[in-house]
């Protein structure tokens, strides 16, 4: 099983938050790349839900579970309406990013909490995790 990023309730990872609160805080925040870059975040009981009838079926495979693929921007515009404020996104190219450092959560060094979680511009790792050296 190959899952996406995994939130559900009761979920205190502070991935998420870290857009809540830009959101939150109102004002200018950087937006990384130009916003499209897509995001399939999957619901833990989805997950449960497919292990437990994996089982029950007896399926073997490999299996890429994901939920409904939206572009970044999609993701911090529900993050804006879900804390009621209206921050400025400034898109900023992939390039100028990697030029200073500021890594999407995949190259963080293995923490998956860099300077924008979740966001996983295009090569970075698709499909597999990065080398855990």
């Amino acid at each position: 099983m190959r899952p996406g990023p995994i939130k559900g309730e009761r979920d205190d990872a502070p991935d998420l938050y870290v857009w809540l609160v830009r959101a939150q805080a109102g004002g200018r925040h950087i937006g990384p790349g130009d916003g499209t870059d897509a995001l399939e975040l999957v619901d833990v009981k989805d997950v449960a839900r497919f292990l437990v009838m994996a089982i029950d079926r007896t399926l073997f495979g490999t299996f890429n579970l994901t939920g409904r693929s939206m572009a970044f921007r999609e993701f911090l515009d529900a993050c804006q309406r879900a804390v009621r404020s209206d921050p400025e996104w400034i898109w900023i190219p992939r390039d100028f990013l990697d030029d200073h450092h500021l890594e999407s959560d995949y190259g963080a060094q293995h923490t998956f909490l860099g300077n924008f979680p979740f966001w996983r511009p295009p090569g970075a790792h698709q499909g597999s995790l990065p080398n855990q050296e």
